[in-house]
């Protein structure tokens, strides 16, 4: 069978292909965007936070958690002082690290706003209200494991590795869920009130 004689699909079946493809892309572009801004946005804080640029400001803000857990810390009359993102007392001694603050938590919470199609002040306020909501629980978390060590020191590997983690990544999933239904929410009152 020569070229010349193979039928041609139908102009109106290469259309319904096309708008059948149209369609689904569409309905699935703004996901596929969303994940690539997000993972893009999450891997550059990653790796931008690793250079050795932030070593010095890092140190100074792991000291400025471990003051602020050793300030409530003494309101409860724990004698706590800091020294070197050390918060130690005659009870316990706990060291706070890096990876003990709520930046990387912060950082995913940010990649996910900025990655979503909503305007520039409400993301601001997403970001905003989202590093201190996840900074109040991290420093809860410090709290608690502080008095953990006191009083239950045999559960605080399991509270510290394990608990904690599995507290922390839901709350980051619902505040961004949260924050994606107020700046939706307030989109709709938006175009209601302008029709």
């Amino acid at each position: 069978m020569s070229p010349q004689n193979k039928k041609q699909q139908p102009v109106w079946a290469r259309k319904s292909v096309k708008s059948a493809f149209g369609r689904w892309y569409e309905s699935k572009g703004a996901l596929y965007r969303f994940g690539f801004t997000f993972l893009a946005l999450a891997f550059l804080f990653n790796t931008v936070v690793l250079l050795p640029v932030w070593q010095k400001p890092m140190a100074a803000f792991v000291n400025v958690n471990a003051c602020a857990a050793s300030v409530i810390l003494n309101l409860f009359g724990e004698g706590s002082h800091v020294m070197d993102g050390i918060i130690y007392s005659p009870k316990y001694a706990l060291t706070v690290l890096p990876s003990c603050t709520a930046l990387e938590f912060s950082g995913i919470f940010c990649a996910a706003v900025l990655a979503f199609r909503a305007p520039r002040s409400r993301k601001l306020i997403g970001i905003i209200a989202g590093i201190v909501l996840l900074s109040a629980l991290n420093l809860l978390r410090l709290i608690s494991l502080y008095f953990i060590g006191v009083h239950l020191t045999s559960l605080f590997t399991a509270m510290h590795e394990e608990i904690w983690g599995i507290i922390q990544i839901p709350a980051v999933i619902c505040l961004g869920i949260a924050w994606v239904q107020w700046a939706s929410k307030n989109d709709h009152l938006e175009n209601c009130s302008s029709t």
